[in-house]
C-alpha cells in the first residue's frame, strides 16, 4: 500500500442519479440538453456528445460560494472534503432546506452533510 492510503473496509455507496435530455431542473436554470454533434451512424468519423445544463440540475454539490460572497468556489475546495464519512440529513420541508429544521442536528464545522430531500425520490425523476 502506498504512502497517504488506507485500506477501504467500509462500504461505497453512489446517490447519484443519471442525467438525461430534457430532465426536470431548477425553475430558473438553464434546461438539460444531451445530444449528439458527431454521429458515426451519420457518416462522422467518431461520435461526440454535447452537454448543456444548469450545475444545480441533478445530483450535484454546493460550493460555499453558492450562499456566502467570499465562500471557496469548487474548483478551489480539495477533493478530500468530498470523501470520506458523511452524516445524512433527511430534509421534510418541500420547498427548501430551513435553518430551523437544521439546528437540533447540531451540525459540526468540517462535517460533511448530504441531505436527502424530495427530490431525491419524486421531482428529478422524469
Amino acid at each position: 500500500m502506498s504512502q497517504g492510503t488506507q485500506a477501504v473496509s467500509e462500504q461505497w455507496i453512489d446517490i447519484s442519479l443519471g442525467l438525461h435530455d430534457g430532465m426536470v431542473h431548477w425553475p430558473d436554470n438553464p434546461p438539460v440538453q444531451i445530444g449528439f454533434v458527431m454521429a458515426i451512424d451519420k457518416g462522422d468519423v467518431c461520435n461526440v456528445s454535447k452537454i448543456s445544463m444548469g450545475v444545480h440540475s441533478g445530483t450535484h454539490m454546493d460550493a460555499p460560494l453558492h450562499f456566502f460572497q467570499d465562500g471557496k468556489s469548487i474548483d478551489t475546495m480539495p477533493l478530500s472534503a468530498t470523501i470520506g464519512r458523511a452524516r445524512v440529513i433527511e430534509i421534510q420541508d418541500t420547498e427548501s432546506i430551513k435553518v430551523a429544521e437544521l439546528e437540533h442536528h447540531r451540525i459540526q464545522m468540517g462535517e460533511r452533510i448530504l441531505f436527502k430531500t424530495i427530490n431525491s425520490t419524486h421531482y428529478w425523476q422524469t
